[in-house]
């Protein structure tokens, strides 16, 4: 069931240019943006609990976005079906929706706690599927802070366990990780 969700996203947006992603209005209903929120704390933790259905809800944030326009949480439903199509081996489409999401993102920044969401969730899981890795660290720095000042820990520490990950990965010295560890640990 989680595959034939996300064909049928590839084969919605098949044919249609990110700029007519775009041209779709603010989502406004307050029903759906409920909807919207509910589908994107299933998302996130069926990641961890039962995998198999992250597919299933990510699809359904778009589903929703794409039929009722776009919210902030359309941002994160494009970029954990990034997420998702990456790790798959569907890099194309999953960098696409990746970028969809930061654009959404452009489009309704505000303050909001998915801001930072979505910015640690593209740059630590689709970013590095084109660009360095080095590349990642600069926003996962902003997003961790950013996290820690909206008092968000759980995803602060998620910022700081990945950015730790990819400046590993990414040959930073182990002393100057080691710091920036022990930063982190204060800070968490």
């Amino acid at each position: 069931m989680s595959k034939d969700d996300t064909k049928k996203i590839l084969k919605m947006l098949k044919g249609k240019a990110d700029s007519d992603v775009m041209c779709l209005p603010d989502m406004n209903d307050p029903d759906k943006l409920a909807i919207m929120g509910l589908l994107n704390l299933l998302s996130t933790y069926s990641l961890m609990g039962m995998p198999h259905l992250f597919p299933q809800f990510t699809s359904r944030l778009i589903k929703i976005s794409m039929d009722s326009g776009l919210s902030l949480l359309s941002a994160q439903g494009f970029v954990m079906q990034g997420l998702y199509l990456c790790g798959s081996g569907d890099v194309e489409n999953g960098y696409r929706f990746g970028n969809l999401a930061l654009t959404i993102l452009e489009r309704h920044r505000g303050g909001a706690t998915g801001e930072f969401r979505t910015s640690i969730l593209f740059y630590g899981w689709v970013s590095h599927w084109r660009n360095p890795l080095r590349g990642t660290l600069a926003p996962l720095m902003l997003a961790h802070r950013d996290a820690n000042e909206a008092g968000d820990n759980e995803y602060g520490m998620i910022a700081a366990h990945v950015l730790s990950m990819n400046a590993f990965m990414a040959g930073v010295s182990l002393p100057d990780l080691e710091a920036r560890l022990r930063n982190y640990i204060i800070l968490g």
